[in-house]
């Protein structure tokens, strides 16, 4: 089946390793098969700020490669509770308000 740009992608959010802070996440398309894969290590940072610049990083490539209907997952209850109703620690306050500006165009 070609792969339309209007079907929900999923992108499995996990920055939450404890030695070294490193994101591996992909972007899958609806029927689950890998369209790109991507990591990143962020050094020595809290793990909620990890796990909110992973979700940033993979909603920005998401949005770069086209696609528009995006399902996020994450593993980080905290993560999903400050996107969605704010606070936090004032290191994580830009990436929330980068993160909520990718999700106002939806």
């Amino acid at each position: 089946m070609p792969l339309g740009l209007d079907l929900p992608r999923s992108i499995p959010m996990d920055a939450s390793r404890m030695d070294l802070r490193v994101a591996r996440d992909v972007i899958n398309d609806h029927t689950g098969r890998c369209i790109r894969a991507f990591s990143a290590g962020y050094g020595d940072i809290f793990i909620l700020e990890a796990e909110l610049r992973a979700i940033l990083q993979g909603f920005g490539l998401a949005r770069r490669m086209g696609l528009v209907d995006l399902w996020i997952e994450t593993d980080s209850t905290l993560a999903v509770h400050c996107i969605l109703r704010g606070g936090g620690p004032w290191v994580i306050q830009s990436i929330l308000r980068r993160i909520r500006y990718l999700l106002s165009f939806d």
